[in-house]
């Protein structure tokens, strides 16, 4: 996770990073876009993006990614901002619950919904305990609010703490930065938006709806619509379930043996799991390109243009082709006893490849450029 740190309006980022198929089944919504980058020989990083979920509301992409720091002896708030417009679709709907990420214990957050322009009306404000930081919670409101489309709705959190080097609020990556909605912060005294100060994102904030049925402490519940929440993610290779649940829509893997691996995610959900996410292939070596050269296969002409030449001392028994982000381009399993093997490259592109050949048992692999 990316940390920032903000005094007043003056903002330093920190550049070190810490970060579908439609099923049917509507109460389990399943992750979608996932995607890797093999690292050999150390990782591969999956990533995806959260379940399109009809009950919630927000801004960001699910992804917790950048954390800030606001300075000493500081109150702020964030908040995600929904006009007459972007309310349209939950008219007649309630807000009931808040899922935000909390980042250090020593930061009070108090939970704030607002209505009207400017978040002129401030109509719950809602302290909050028993957090578990760094990681997404989720706060049912003690009275929840309902959406008649007459006027904004705003929702978010006041922050506070004496102490500089706290992380407080936490943001998404910035790639799709709706500005002026999901990025409102309120510092000296008036409303502003992050991007406005310099920084790009969208606050991890998403609102939680039901069905039509006003909920609260106070209230009875018999006849509010059961939502399910979302747990977090399970990483599957090939069919096997290795990790999870885990909150982050990311995650990592190091398959102990070489081969060829296939992988999905799903979403965990309080009351059940979805079904996957679209599948990906990943080609695994486990060892460094330099360690397997000295096995003897040699490549020509390398670069290539239009066809690649591999000559091996041994039959070759499996023939793959990854780009530099790990992906399969292409794959071949070599009948008979073949040492001398053309590969048609030329709808490949111009970038850097690795072409890996099994043959009685051994693995061997040499970098080749397409231009």
């Amino acid at each position: 996770m990316k940390k920032a740190i903000i005094t007043t309006f003056i903002i330093a980022l920190f550049t070190t990073a810490g970060f579908a198929q439609n099923s049917g089944r509507e109460q389990f919504p399943p992750p979608q876009n996932l995607n890797y980058f093999c690292l050999e020989p150390d990782y591969i990083e999956f990533n995806w993006s959260m379940p399109t979920i009809e009950n919630w509301i927000h801004w960001d992409d699910g992804n917790i990614v950048v954390s800030i720091d606001f300075g000493p002896d500081v109150t702020g708030m964030i908040a995600s901002r929904w006009d007459q417009n972007s309310l349209e679709p939950y008219i007649g709907r309630y807000l009931k619950s808040i899922r935000f990420v909390p980042e250090d214990e020593h930061v009070d957050y108090t939970l704030k919904v607002w209505r009207g322009e400017n978040a002129s009306n401030e109509v719950l404000s809602q302290t909050t305990s028993g957090l578990t930081y760094g990681t997404w919670n989720e706060i049912e409101l003690s009275d929840s609010i309902y959406i008649d489309g007459t006027q904004e709705l705003w929702f978010g959190f006041e922050f506070s703490y004496d102490t500089s080097g706290i992380s407080s609020v936490t943001l998404d990556d910035g790639s799709n930065t709706v500005d002026g909605y999901g990025n409102m912060l309120f510092m000296n005294g008036s409303w502003q938006t992050m991007l406005s100060t310099g920084m790009a994102g969208n606050w991890n904030l998403i609102g939680i709806l039901n069905s039509g049925t006003k909920t609260g402490k106070s209230l009875s519940t018999a006849d509010s619509r059961n939502v399910n929440t979302l747990v977090g993610y399970n990483l599957y290779r090939d069919n096997v379930k290795i990790s999870g649940p885990f909150p982050e829509t990311y995650e990592y893997d190091s398959p102990d043996n070489p081969g060829i691996y296939e992988y999905y995610v799903t979403a965990q959900y309080d009351n059940g799991e979805s079904d996957p996410s679209n599948k990906v292939v990943v080609y695994w070596l486990t060892t460094s390109i330099d360690e397997n050269n000295s096995l003897g296969m040699k490549l020509f002409p390398n670069p290539a243009t239009t066809v690649l030449n591999i000559q091996n001392t041994q039959p070759v028994k499996q023939l793959v082709i990854t780009n530099s982000s790990g992906k399969i381009v292409y794959f071949e399993t070599i009948s008979g006893r073949q040492n001398n093997i053309s590969v048609d490259v030329s709808n490949l592109a111009h970038e850097t490849y690795i072409v890996t050949v099994t043959c009685e048992g051994k693995t061997i692999s040499e970098q080749f450029v397409v231009k």
